[in-house]
């Protein structure tokens, strides 16, 4: 059986192929990730300052649109690594 993991969790419990999907996969784990929980069951929860002194994120994330092509985002991001 397959271990499941979700991420932007919280915008999936709405629609309405989340469950039947879940039923049919009969996951043996569920791992929903998400950055606003909307129940008061989450089990970990870490701040950006905690993920940074562990070197899982750089920070300050900068965000760059590119409404025109996705072939301008990669070019970019090649360009800026």
């Amino acid at each position: 059986r397959p271990i499941i993991i979700v991420d932007e969790a919280h915008k999936n419990r709405g629609g309405k192929t989340f469950f039947p999907t879940l039923k049919r996969l009969n996951p043996s784990c569920l791992v929903e990730l998400t950055a606003t929980p909307k129940d008061n069951n989450v089990l970990y929860s870490v701040s950006a300052a905690e993920l940074k002194v562990a070197e899982m994120i750089k920070l300050p994330v900068v965000l760059t649109e590119h409404p025109h092509s996705w072939q301008d985002c990669i070019r970019d991001a090649l360009i800026q690594r």
